[in-house]
């Protein structure tokens, strides 16, 4: 097969992003997906098919595994606001796959922030993983975070795991309904300043490596930066705190992101995903 298609990359905070503009048939998007993936010229780590525009919103966009992204949602809106001509501090709402509600993401200099579905709280689950690559797995609890359309495992104080990740995916894949999973290691959670007059309660830096598995593609990617996973490390990092609103800025392999969250009654009530975004060229290339 030698189809032609149209093509522009995203790099939000280098989670490369593939935005299909033709049309596809979405038994098609998983099959054009993982050969977008492969083309080494891309250097993509995800695809998204840009779809028709609907009556409710300004833009409406489908992953390739029907997952949800929110490095991808992001990217997704900035793109359809800068092609509206559109400023920072403006507001565009698209609809995405993984999520029922239309997220708004707002323009900013250099990137785009947007209002994320809200995450469940954090939940302790079995999982049998090597604690180091070639060992024997062992039982041990680790927390988790689900949100709609995808779950993510976090693993504290540890170094990057190969086997560890696939371990955790599997078991998703195979005892769980999910879409898709990602294994958040989370190297080291840290306590920074609250900046004055910010009316933050909190602050925290979190370094990670996020590793993501979506199910139907069947796709595992070590990624370099991942946006929903930053949320969930950020809801776990302030797990204990129940009320007021929270900062952490997530350093990651490809970049930073920066995460805000409101506290109620111990829950999260919102929660914005935040950090840069750069848009390339048009490309046509060949699946």
């Amino acid at each position: 097969m030698n189809q032609k298609m149209t093509v522009i990359m995203a790099d939000p905070a280098g989670n490369r992003t593939a935005f299909v503009t033709d049309p596809v048939p979405r038994d098609r998007y998983a099959e054009i997906g993982n050969r977008l993936l492969q083309n080494a010229a891309l250097r993509a780590e995800q695809v998204g098919f840009i779809l028709d525009q609907p009556s409710d919103a300004d833009g409406a966009m489908c992953m390739s595994g029907g997952e949800f992204c929110g490095n991808a949602t992001r990217s997704f809106g900035y793109l359809t606001g800068k092609q509206r001509g559109l400023k920072n501090g403006d507001t565009v709402h698209v609809r995405v796959s993984g999520s029922s509600d239309i997220l708004a993401v707002t323009l900013e200099e250099g990137g785009a922030r947007v209002r994320m579905p809200c995450p469940g709280d954090v939940m302790n689950g079995m999982f049998h993983i090597p604690v180091r690559d070639g060992k024997k797995a062992e039982g041990r609890r680790l927390p988790y975070v689900e949100m709609e359309g995808i779950t993510h495992i976090l693993i504290e104080n540890s170094g990057v795991v190969k086997d560890a990740a696939s371990a955790v995916t599997e078991q998703m894949r195979l005892h769980s309904g999910a879409d898709a999973a990602g294994v958040m290691f989370l190297h080291a959670v840290h306590d920074v300043p609250v900046p004055d007059n910010s009316g933050l309660t909190a602050c925290k830096e979190i370094e990670m490596t996020p590793f993501v598995w979506v199910r139907e593609t069947d796709s595992h990617v070590w990624e370099s930066s991942c946006g929903s996973g930053s949320l969930s490390a950020a809801v776990f990092a302030f797990r204990d705190i129940t009320a007021g609103r929270v900062r952490a800025t997530v350093r990651q392999p490809g970049g930073v992101l920066t995460v805000l969250l409101e506290k109620k009654n111990g829950h999260v009530s919102s929660a914005y995903l935040g950090g840069p975004i750069k848009l390339e060229e048009a490309v046509t290339v060949g699946v």
